[in-house]
């Protein structure tokens, strides 16, 4: 069982991750860029060792722009290392009570947290307080297999499922200081409430936006998109900022800038992921095949 779920992870995440650390941390530094000055003192090793999220909360600021995204990847995988012992050890009814504590405990941690001062990028990159939707995906993984009873979608109203959303983004427009503080806390919860819904959608099988033939098919690429729009942005931004405050006055010319910059960033995210996938990365995924459960 662990041999297993061990070595199907290893084989999604660990190849075309290092593959970008390896472009970060040592093909980059070998050219000239206005920002590796920057990003020369980072210690490197937080990242290969998938625990960028707490290296980011220590110093206090996002480090390196290439691979700093990987906090929620070093999260993911420290989920990954004790989860499966949950699923292993425990029937499905107490993984559900596990999960339902997990939801519970993330949001009075951030609540703790929070009331003593410690600050919203250190909330925001804690394993322990970002366990909402990790959760929800597991109490999500019980219902779709039938071992515990969970409402089925065509039971919850859309406006049920969006309304949690639609809260987060009252309060992110809200400066008041309860705002401010519901928004370190209470919205992480409700946004993944809003995205296990949709999540539900999509497994449902029912035909609606989220099972759309086109977005499953981006969805194949979207581990070499999370991987690479990061670097490309960042490597675009010097470039694309002195054009755009060279047009700052000029407010269509300045939101036509940023729109191109945005396009530029999605359609080499697109293309490039779409290279990697084809060239690299399945190559590791067709060996899944020797790991069937």
């Amino acid at each position: 069982f662990f041999k297993k779920f061990y070595a199907r992870r290893f084989l999604k995440i660990f190849p075309l991750y290092y593959l970008i650390l390896t472009f970060a941390f040592l093909i980059v530094p070998l050219f000239n860029h206005s920002r590796l000055d920057k990003w020369a003192g980072v210690e490197s090793s937080w990242y290969w060792l998938f625990l960028s999220n707490y290296y980011i909360g220590f110093k206090g600021r996002f480090q390196h722009g290439l691979v700093d995204l990987s906090w929620s990847l070093s999260i993911e995988e420290q989920f990954y290392l004790f989860w499966p012992f949950i699923v292993y050890y425990l029937n499905p009814k107490n993984i559900l009570k596990v999960s339902i504590f997990g939801i519970l405990f993330s949001l009075i941690l951030r609540i703790v947290m929070k009331t003593n001062g410690v600050s919203d990028l250190a909330i925001h990159l804690n394993t322990f307080s970002r366990l909402d939707g990790l959760c929800l995906g597991a109490i999500l993984a019980l219902g779709h297999r039938g071992l515990v009873k969970i409402p089925k979608i065509s039971e919850i109203p859309v406006y049920l499922g969006v309304i949690p959303l639609l809260i987060h983004y009252i309060l992110v427009m809200n400066t008041t200081p309860i705002a401010t503080f519901l928004r370190s806390t209470l919205s992480y919860t409700l946004v993944a409430l809003t995205f296990a819904y949709f999540f539900m959608k999509v497994i449902s099988g029912d035909k609606s936006l989220f099972n759309n033939p086109a977005l499953i098919k981006i969805g194949k690429y979207s581990y070499g998109i999370y991987l690479t729009h990061n670097p490309i942005a960042s490597i675009l931004r010097p470039y694309f900022k002195n054009i755009f405050e060279d047009s700052f006055n000029i407010p269509f010319v300045a939101y036509l800038i940023q729109l191109s910059y945005s396009a530029t960033v999605l359609v080499l995210s697109l293309s490039i992921s779409f290279f990697i996938f084809h060239s690299f990365e399945k190559h590791f995924l067709k060996l899944k095949k020797n790991f069937e459960y």
